[in-house]
């Protein structure tokens, strides 16, 4: 059975903490998320604590240094959660799935439904099976051609637009680019996880469909149809701008919800008394 954590650090101090980007000095009063988690729970200063979950932790190192600084401050409320979540690697793929399955089935729809010729993939995504360790080969493989059918397709639009279109295209890059340093890349930060996956079949998974240039091949192809036909590069940016801005909320919410589901996920076959 897992030990008790004994919190080293009350919800004042919790609540006082200013959160930082990168790695620290033991001595730096702004830690980042996984160093105050390590803190909490009395272990050595790290950004790799031994008790927490390396799913959680390599998810919430990307999450914590993708985020402006006043943003980042909303992590401090996973601070003491993620302590003692560190059970194995069974419930580790769990949670490597949860975030699989946010993904393909949440996510990268989002994008794929701002496009007309796309929508008809964002349906499918949505309508798919949840994605689990526990899907069969016929599911797995069903799951994955599906996946790999709406890549294509956002790859096939890309390439039209890129060779038609240059100033949507370079509106619509620039407009990723200014997302992407805020908090959505979300699919990279819930893919960062992958390194630390210990099911074999979500690997395999992964290497046949990279989800991560499904997913920013989608985003940027709506922030493209946003952007088509404007007669300036400044208005065709500024289209292009407001696609991600219409979805930077849910987004958040979205991650906040995933994370925490994340970390709550429990394996339906194991009693808490037989956790490692």
């Amino acid at each position: 059975m897992t030990e008790p954590i004994t919190p080293h650090l009350t919800p004042e101090q919790i609540e006082a903490l200013q959160l930082g980007a990168g790695k620290h000095d033991p001595n730096d009063p702004n830690p980042c998320l996984l160093e105050a988690e390590s803190i909490f729970a009395g272990e050595p200063f790290s950004d790799t604590p031994k008790c927490v979950d390396p799913v959680l932790a390599a998810f919430g190192r990307a999450w914590n240094d993708l985020l402006p600084a006043a943003e980042r401050q909303q992590l401090k409320r996973y601070t003491g959660k993620m302590a003692g979540t560190n059970r194995g690697p069974a419930l580790s793929a769990k949670r490597s799935f949860i975030a699989l399955d946010w993904l393909w089935r949440i996510h990268a729809p989002l994008w794929f439904s701002e496009v007309p010729e796309l929508a008809e993939h964002a349906a499918k995504l949505r309508a798919m099976a949840p994605i689990t360790a526990e899907l069969g080969e016929a599911e797995r493989a069903a799951t994955i051609a599906l996946v790999g059918e709406a890549a294509r397709a956002a790859w096939a639009a890309r390439a039209a637009w890129d060779a038609m279109a240059a100033r949507a295209a370079r509106a619509a890059w620039a407009a990723w680019d200014a997302w992407a340093a805020w908090d959505a890349w979300a699919a990279r930060d819930a893919w960062a996880a992958r390194d630390a996956w210990a099911a074999r079949d979500a690997r395999d998974a992964w290497a046949a469909w990279d989800a991560r240039d499904t997913t920013s091949n989608a985003a940027l192809t709506a922030a493209f149809e946003a952007a088509k036909g404007c007669a300036t590069y400044e208005e065709a940016r500024a289209k292009a701008d407001a696609v991600f801005e219409k979805h930077r909320a849910a987004v958040r919410e979205q991650l906040h919800a995933l994370f925490t589901d994340m970390i709550n996920a429990e394996l339906r076959e194991m009693d808490s008394g037989d956790a490692e």
